[in-house]
């Protein structure tokens, strides 16, 4: 008992025990951990077999053999480790794994899968075109047509669920005889109705800033028109009082007038200008600017 791991303990004496009660002459194995002279554990997985017994009938031999099964296991769990980790990521990204006997009409599926589909018994194709939505039907079908003609498939469509509308990314490789006569099909089914409905939404929301632009440049448009005809007269009746009055005015006057003609001159670039930025798109030609000229521009608009 010392040497065996204690993990194991109840198991090789259940083993020992099933030995000693035997009067069928079965076979009887045992997994267990054995610790080495240096003090490390090994698997060992042993068979034994009542050889003799009294004349009770009761075991006085065995027959048995040992092996070490280290490697094994360490084999074993790390495969277990790994489909733990692919399980999971399945359920993460919403994939499910199946293989379809396409002879049999039977497959295998992962969890993940199943809950896609939301059915706990192994479905058939037919039982599965079914639920397929009916508009969705003839591009299903050309999908296999075509799969069966390239060996790949791959098809979106809609599925009810019990839950309700799911979208469904199908993909899958066909597996053909020596005849061309298809075998079997593995491959994944991917949950994609968040996403969808997410294009959706984004898709509209584009609609719905496009139609906000065409507004905006028609807003641009009208208001820049409405604002050039003040922005006219103002330059007319300075260029009115300049070439009346200008030799009676005083100097600051004419400083005056002049700055006016300076503003509406610049008034009158701002309203060009908000009206090429409405209408700006990717396409448009970029130039390099100097900044230097903008800041001065910036700080003469901001005089007083």
């Amino acid at each position: 008992g010392t040497l065996t791991h204690p993990d194991d303990i109840a198991a090789l004496g259940k083993f020992i025990d099933n030995l000693s009660q035997d009067r069928e002459d079965k076979s009887y194995q045992a997994e267990y951990r054995f610790r080495s002279k240096e003090g490390e554990y090994h698997w060992l997985r042993c068979y034994a077999v009542v050889y003799k017994r009294d004349e009770n009938g009761k075991p006085t031999q065995l027959l048995g053999a040992a092996y070490e099964i280290s490697n094994e296991k360490e084999i074993a769990a790390s495969l277990l480790k790994r489909e733990k980790q692919l399980l999971e990521a399945q359920s993460i990204a919403c994939i499910g794994s199946f293989e379809w006997d396409m002879v049999a009409d039977t497959s295998e599926s992962s969890p993940e899968l199943r809950k896609i589909f939301e059915a706990d018994y192994r479905q058939t194709y037919a039982e599965m075109i079914q639920k397929v939505y009916p508009d969705d039907k003839h591009k299903l079908l050309a999908a296999m047509d075509e799969a069966y003609r390239s060996g790949d498939f791959r098809c979106e469509y809609r599925y009810s669920a019990g839950s309700g509308e799911k979208v469904i990314d199908a993909r899958g490789v066909i597996n053909f005889d020596t005849e061309g006569k298809p075998l079997s099909m593995s491959g994944t089914a991917q949950d994609i109705t968040e996403r969808k409905a997410i294009e959706s939404h984004l898709f509209q929301k584009t609609i719905e800033l496009e139609q906000s632009n065409i507004r905006l440049q028609e807003f641009a448009s009208v208001a820049s028109h409405d604002l050039k005809e003040p922005l006219r007269k103002i330059g007319m009746f300075s260029n009115i009082i300049v070439s009346t009055d200008w030799d009676e005015l005083p100097e600051k006057t004419k400083a005056n007038i002049q700055k006016i003609g300076d503003a509406a001159a610049r008034m009158q670039q701002l309203i060009e200008g908000i009206l090429s930025y409405s209408t700006i798109d990717a396409g448009a030609e970029k130039q390099l600017v100097n900044l230097d000229d903008i800041v001065k521009e910036s700080l003469n608009n901001l005089e007083y």
